[in-house]
C-alpha cells in the first residue's frame, strides 16, 4: 500500500529586519498627487490600505429603514372597543347630570332653608328645654336611665336653639334651671352605670 501523503504545512517566516546602510537615506514611497477634483472615497482608500483621519459619508448609498411587523388586529379591535365604551360612559354621565337638574327643580328649594323667625325658634327651644327638665325630674325619682338620657338630649337641643336665637337677635335667655337639671341628670346617669 502506498503511504498517504500529508500536505506539509508551511511554517510562518519571522520578519527579517531590513538592513540599511547608514549612509543611504530611507526611501520614500512613490505616490502620485491626486487631482483636487476627484477624491477617492474612504472605502476605496481603506481597501488600498491607506488610513484616513476623517470618515467621509458615502452620499450615494441610501440607508433603508427596517420594516416593522404589521400591528396585531386584536390590539386594534381592543382599542376601538375601549374607546367606544369610554364614549358611552361619558354620554351616560353627561345625560344623568343634566336630566336630574330638569326633573327635580323642587330639590334645589329644599337645600335652601327658609329663614326661621327668631320668635318661632325661641318658642320651640324653650318648649324643648321645659320638656327635658320635667322628663329628667320624673326619671330621676324612678331611676329610669332611658328617660334621663332623653331629657338630657332635649335640653341640649333647646340650649343650642336658644344660642342661635341669641346670635340672631342679641337677646339673652336665663337657662340656669335647665342647666341645673342637666347636671343632676348626668350625675344620676353616672350612678346608674
Amino acid at each position: 500500500m502506498a503511504e498517504e501523503c500529508q500536505p506539509t504545512r508551511r511554517m510562518p517566516r519571522s520578519p527579517q529586519p531590513r538592513l540599511a546602510s547608514p549612509s543611504t537615506p530611507a526611501e520614500k514611497p512613490r505616490t502620485q498627487a491626486l487631482p483636487t477634483t476627484e477624491r477617492p472615497t474612504t472605502r476605496v482608500l481603506q481597501k488600498a490600505g491607506i488610513k484616513t483621519g476623517r470618515v467621509e459619508r458615502n452620499l450615494t448609498s441610501r440607508s433603508i429603514p427596517k420594516q416593522s411587523r404589521p400591528p396585531n388586529p386584536m390590539f386594534i379591535v381592543g382599542g376601538i372597543v375601549g374607546t367606544l365604551f369610554l364614549m358611552v360612559l361619558i354620554i351616560v354621565a353627561a345625560a344623568s347630570s343634566g336630566a336630574s337638574g330638569r326633573r327635580n327643580p323642587a330639590s334645589n328649594d329644599k337645600k335652601k332653608a327658609e329663614p326661621v323667625e327668631p320668635a318661632t325658634l325661641e318658642r320651640e327651644a324653650m318648649a324643648k328645654c321645659e320638656e327635658g327638665r320635667t322628663l329628667i325630674q320624673k326619671s330621676y325619682i324612678l331611676g329610669d336611665r332611658a328617660g334621663l338620657q332623653r331629657g338630657v338630649n332635649l335640653i341640649i337641643e333647646g340650649n343650642t336653639a336658644l344660642e342661635r336665637v341669641n346670635q340672631m337677635t342679641g337677646k339673652k335667655f336665663d337657662t340656669r334651671p335647665f342647666n341645673e337639671a342637666l347636671k343632676m341628670a348626668r350625675v344620676k346617669l353616672g350612678e346608674l352605670k
